[in-house]
């Protein structure tokens, strides 16, 4: 399969409910590459470019509107 690339997220958090399982589609879709992993929380970026994405574990969030936080930076 061939990895997806993208252009401009820059930063985004999201809140999911398996951080595992969501670091396994990620990484089989966009190669991304782990910066942080702990309990309840996972960054990652992606490779050649400059994209950094946060994965949050949160029982009430995710799946539901507001369950993702975007941050621009100019």
């Amino acid at each position: 399969m061939k990895k997806a690339k993208t252009y401009g997220l820059t930063h985004i958090a999201i809140a999911v409910k398996d951080l595992d399982r969501t670091l396994a589609f990620y990484q089989k879709v966009f190669d991304v590459e782990v910066m942080y992993h702990q309990n309840n929380f996972l960054q990652v970026t992606t490779p050649g470019a400059n994209d950094i994405i946060v994965f949050e574990r949160e029982k009430a969030n995710y799946g539901k509107t507001g369950g993702i936080a975007l941050s621009v930076f100019d």
